[in-house]
């Protein structure tokens, strides 16, 4: 890959892991929230394992986020 498409892949993966992170974050916040109100129509186990996975998401987009920075950088 170029320097420009490296470059960009790496903005990307970096923003999409923020977002995921923001995304699971907002989830846990819902659950919460549901919690609080004592909805009886709550579904916690589903969202926090979307959550979950958003997560994990994030982690993986960071990870090879790096991997790209160390392998353009040397």
């Amino acid at each position: 890959m170029g320097p420009v498409a490296t470059a960009v892949a790496m903005g990307c993966l970096t923003a999409l892991r923020w977002l995921t992170w923001v995304a699971a974050g907002l989830l846990l916040v819902l659950i919460a929230v549901q919690f609080l109100r004592g909805d009886e129509g709550a579904q916690p186990v589903a969202n926090a394992l979307v959550a979950l996975g958003l997560a994990a998401g994030g982690w993986l987009a960071g990870f090879v986020a790096d991997k790209l920075a160390s392998s353009a950088s040397g």
